[in-house]
């Protein structure tokens, strides 16, 4: 039995984080010690990537943790409770869980518009920033991060994940130029630590997935952002099914849904739709573009987009992601074994050369 209620608050993860000691509680020794738990009662992107979710979901099903978790969580809690030892223990605790939990960096005077940005140890020659999903009108930049902060990090990657305004506060043209915008606060952001990021890759799922093969193909949003467009050297799309808009209301799969977001006017389908500009790919970045294997409308509109740009001159690789879900292609990027996860970062390695 716990020796006091379970606590898991995004306050108390966040400041509990220790690196002084092996013996210290630490946020990566309860995701260890809670691994299993996560994974077999937290099955979705929020519970098992948002902290506060990630709370809830093991409260929920705090009869059912193993001894390791309610001992992992016991102790993180204690620590907290009493403040961890000496003033410099302490300011450690607050350097490492700063970094643990990246920096904020805001682009804009609306809540929404921000960033996460977790630099890379050794500095930064590679920079990805993701975008997440949501329909355009839900998702969070910490929820769909999950293990990929950590993941790029590992491999020596600076990473961003972003905030965006959502439908109906803002249109899908806004949330592009908002992507561009957190883009170019990405790179400032890593070039005040003094990393020139030679290598830029933005990486979306989903809704995401659409914005940033948008932003990349359509150079007008980079622009107004400031941002050369041949800054971005890669572009890697998880499972997006909004690359031709018009395409995919006449075909009838979630028609309502793009009714909605995009209006009713089929010019601005074309101009929203990554496709449109896909003609003047030759020059642009390099696109590695998975889709779940079972979804056809992900499959048919992957294809289609990758067929445009290797046709006008430019480089595209479609990926069949068996066994995946909508969800779980993103969920799981990052766990070990992962096959979408190697590709992605053999992808990012190969263009970082």
């Amino acid at each position: 039995m716990m020796k006091a209620p379970l606590v898991l608050g995004l306050g108390l993860l966040a400041g509990a984080v220790a690196v002084a000691a092996q013996s210290t509680p630490s946020l990566d020794a309860v995701r260890s010690a809670c691994r299993a738990e996560l994974e077999r009662h937290c099955n979705t992107d929020s519970a098992t990537s948002d902290l506060r979710a990630a709370g809830r979901c093991l409260r929920e099903n705090r009869r059912s943790l193993s001894r390791d978790c309610r001992s992992a969580l016991q102790d993180l809690r204690e620590a907290r409770a009493s403040g961890g030892g000496s003033p410099a223990d302490r300011a450690v605790r607050q350097s490492a869980a700063t970094t643990a939990e990246g920096r904020i960096v805001t682009y804009g005077d609306d809540p929404k518009q921000k960033l996460r940005y977790f630099p890379a140890a050794g500095g930064g020659a590679v920079l990805v920033v993701f975008v997440h999903g949501g329909g355009w009108a839900k998702g969070d930049m910490d929820s769909a991060n999950g293990m990929k902060s950590a993941t790029f990090n590992a491999a020596g990657f600076s990473f961003a994940t972003v905030n965006y305004r959502l439908y109906p506060a803002a249109g899908v043209e806004q949330q592009a130029a908002d992507v561009a915008s957190a883009v170019a606060a990405a790179l400032a952001a890593s070039e005040r630590d003094g990393h020139i990021p030679k290598t830029v890759v933005l990486m979306g799922h989903s809704a995401g997935a659409h914005l940033a093969a948008l932003v990349a193909l359509d150079d007008r949003y980079l622009a107004a952002a400031g941002v050369p467009s041949d800054r971005i050297t890669g572009v890697s799309l998880l499972d997006g099914a909004g690359y031709d808009v018009p395409g995919q209301i006449a075909s009838g799969g979630n028609a309502q849904l793009y009714r909605t977001i995009f209006g009713e006017d089929p010019k601005a389908w074309a101009r929203l739709s990554p496709l449109t500009y896909a003609q003047g790919a030759s020059d642009g970045p390099t696109f590695l573009i998975h889709h779940v294997a079972s979804r056809e409308a992900s499959r048919r509109q992957s294809q289609g987009l990758a067929d445009a740009i290797t046709r006008a001159g430019g480089s595209a690789k479609v990926v069949a992601a068996e066994g995946k879900t909508h969800a779980s292609i993103n969920q799981e990027f990052g766990k070990s074994g992962d096959v979408v996860t190697g590709e992605v970062l053999a992808f990012v390695a190969g263009l970082a050369g």
